[in-house]
């Protein structure tokens, strides 16, 4: 009776799987992940799994034995493509090691994947509520994706300046056309330069450059760079650029208050990361191409800015902590052959496909932004040629080898009473560190707020960076930005939303120097505990710094982050305020303003959908002035301080002087050595006081340089 009843059952499902209607749904059970991968069918949506292999989830018949895969128990990583199998699920779910695509395990010698663990993504297919827009927007894309000449509007020195670049197939003198009046009369054009775009490989140690073989969809580009000046508070203009021999239609440019505006963040746009994922039609059998995942992630973003914008009405000023676009330029041959030049070729398409994705938002072109290069972008120019970042630090002390490159990445802004400091956070130098923050606060010392942005989390809690690659960052970074009383720091790179609490300034312990970014995990030593931030509440003249670590505003990749019961490292991360996941697209606000004699910031954290608070609001009160000194000089001997740039005449008392209008001023060096504590003295020599005074000398004593 039970055969009878097993046989009757199965034929039933089977019956049932072949002739079920699924029209309007995605499910096909001829095209299921099973079907696929040996030819079984799946079976009906619903049915329970009961037996698993390394391929997946399946329902076994208790007396048949008969096999059909249950709908969504596909392994996420044994699917086949052009490369063939990639690897199987585990048999044991033990976690040994995650990453963007999932949990992984170690079985039998070899790698598996845990099941059901693969990352989740903002794939905008599934969302019905944009279905019809996101139809169009494909369309759109299609014939927007290799579109390289996107204009970026970014950041200038100050909030009076306005830097432009753009690609064309041209080389010509760029000009940039500003005007407030209808006839154009009151026209200013502004000219830059243009450079030809080069890439430079290395092949087994040699250096080659690339010049006439580096091609865009088959064209050739070149960088075009403008700066514009006098941009005015509480105004609007139109701007024009000047490309292929005409004028092209004018943007209309509004500022706002200065003394009352509002900073964007954004974490991880990478735009192209959600290539290669498996999508649940049909039943997870292909993977996302290059161009589907640009073509995802450009929705997103452009969607993620069009709901800040209407949130915010006013912003002035966008940050965005790094990874812009996903792929690398890295390519798995070690010899410059026509394959080389055929892949670098597709490689550096798909990435400036990406930043043409980032730039492609109407939003883009009525902003300024300031965007830090992130781990995805250091392998190719294509980060330096679309950007044309202010105060670069472009002569460094340590020898670059970004493919033969120097970024320049570290570099800074003032934008009202804010002073930014973006840093490249790749090359972990704190000589660079100390001497871009140095530059910054030398030409803009009185802002009332100092920012970081650069995208190692090294404060952060996710799982896949923050105790690593971000941690091993953490004492170069942090006692540079304590030193000089940074107020707000912005970071990107581990994909989970983490908020600090205030993070202490650089101080004296038990009565001798201590960095303290070296014992915030350390449980046995802490020397002091952290208050927590609460939402709502106002900080008065806080004594730290406060980190935010953004979430990827695409929705790309969404990661995880450590539990407080599962962390394995020293100490509890008690520099930890707030953390969380919400797999949703999201945007932070810096809102600026002044009154009553103090300088307030109040930083949140939206979810793009809803707006609702993820994490703040805080808001921070100082006394406006705050980094205000009185003048060395006059405090000493009288003398004012000179003007930025000045160069030193005189040393005196371990003091700098230069000359302004016929008489001695003093020089803001940044760095001020009392006899006592300068080591040369015991020599009979004065310590150096110059950010970076270049060594000129060695001896064993110690090293030497040349100031006056």
């Amino acid at each position: 009776m039970k055969t009878i009843q097993s046989i009757s059952i199965l034929s039933i499902l089977f019956a049932y799987v072949k002739g079920q209607d699924y029209s309007g749904s995605n499910y096909d059970p001829d095209v299921c992940w099973s079907m696929k991968y040996n030819g079984t069918p799946c079976c009906p949506e619903g049915f329970p799994a009961n037996y698993f292999d390394e391929a997946g989830d399946w329902y076994r018949d208790p007396n048949t034995y008969e096999l059909c895969g249950v709908v969504d128990g596909y392994c996420w990583s044994i699917q086949t493509d052009e490369y063939g199998f990639r690897y199987p699920c585990c048999i044991n779910d033990i976690t040994t090691y995650s990453d963007g695509d999932g949990d992984w395990g170690w079985e039998n010698g070899a790698w598996c994947t845990i099941r059901h663990t693969e990352r989740k993504w903002n794939d905008r297919e599934l969302n019905e509520k944009s279905k019809n827009d996101w139809n169009k927007f494909k369309k759109t894309w299609e014939d927007e994706k290799y579109n390289f000449e996107r204009i970026s509007v970014f950041v200038g020195d100050n909030e009076s300046e306005i830097n432009f670049s753009w690609y064309s197939t041209d080389y010509y003198t760029p000009k940039i056309r500003v005007y407030t009046k209808e006839d154009k009369s009151d026209a200013v054009v502004y000219e830059g330069n243009s450079e030809m775009q080069i890439e430079r490989v290395d092949i087994d140690g040699a250096f080659a450059f690339n010049e006439r073989k580096f091609l865009l969809n088959g064209k050739h580009y070149y960088t075009h760079r403008v700066t514009i000046s006098n941009v005015q508070p509480n105004s609007s203009f139109y701007y024009q650029r000047y490309i292929y021999g005409d004028w092209e239609e004018a943007i209309k440019y509004t500022t706002y208050d200065d003394k009352n505006f509002q900073f964007l963040f954004v974490g991880d746009p990478q735009i192209g990361g959600s290539h290669g994922r498996y999508r649940p039609y049909p039943q997870f059998v292909n993977r996302t191409t290059d161009d589907e995942g640009n073509c995802n992630d450009a929705y997103n973003w452009n969607y993620v800015l069009e709901r800040a914008f209407n949130f915010t009405k006013t912003p002035s000023v966008l940050l965005s902590a790094g990874d812009q676009a996903d792929d690398s330029r890295n390519i798995s041959t070690s010899y410059y052959d026509s394959y080389y030049v055929y892949e670098l070729n597709r490689k550096l398409t798909n990435i400036e496909s990406q930043y043409s994705a980032f730039l492609y938002p109407e939003n883009m072109k009525h902003i300024v932004t300031a965007a830090a290069v992130g781990n995805h972008e250091v392998s190719s120019n294509s980060f330096g040629r679309h950007f044309n970042v202010p105060n670069p630090l472009t002569e460094s002390a340590v020898t670059k080898n970004y493919d033969g490159w120097y970024t320049g990445y570290n570099y800074f802004f003032k934008y009202n009473n804010v002073l930014v400091v973006v840093l490249e956070t790749n090359d972990n130098t704190e000589n660079e560190y100390r001497r871009i923050v140095r530059s910054a606060i030398n030409k803009y010392p009185e802002t009332d707020w100092r920012i970081a942005l650069f995208h190692h989390d090294i404060f952060g809690i996710g799982k896949t960076h923050s105790q690593s690659d971000a941690k091993e960052r953490r004492g170069v970074v942090f006692n540079i930005l304590s030193k000089f009383n940074f107020d707000i720091v912005i970071n990107g790179h581990d994909h989970v939303f983490t908020s600090t609490k205030f993070i202490p300034y650089f101080k004296k312990y038990n009565g001798g120097d201590y960095n303290a970014a070296e014992i915030y995990n350390d449980s046995e030593n802490y020397p002091f505990e952290l208050d927590k931030l609460e939402a709502g509440g106002v900080y008065k003249n806080p004594n730290g710094t406060l980190y935010i670590t953004a979430n990827c505003s695409t929705g790309a990749k969404y990661l995880d982050y450590y539990k407080y019961d599962e962390i394995n490292y020293d100490g509890e991360a008690r520099y930890v305020n707030h953390v969380e996941q919400t797999f949703t697209q999201s945007f932070g606000v810096l809102d600026f303003s002044q009154k009553n004699g103090k300088a307030i910031l109040k930083v949140t954290t939206y979810d793009a959908d809803s707006y609702e608070i993820i994490d703040g609001t805080y808001t921070i009160e100082k006394d406006l002035g705050s980094h205000v000194d009185k003048c060395w000089s006059e405090k000493t001997n009288g003398y004012s301080c000179c003007p930025y740039g000045t160069e030193p005449v005189l040393k005196q008392d371990g003091r700098l002087y230069g000359v302004e209008r016929g008489e001695f001023c003093g020089i803001d060096a940044l760095q001020f050595i009392p006899d006592e504590e300068c080591w040369a003295k015991q020599y009979g020599y004065d310590c150096c006081v110059l950010p970076y005074t270049p060594v000129a000398y060695v001896d064993e004593t110690g090293e030497y340089g040349v100031e006056v």
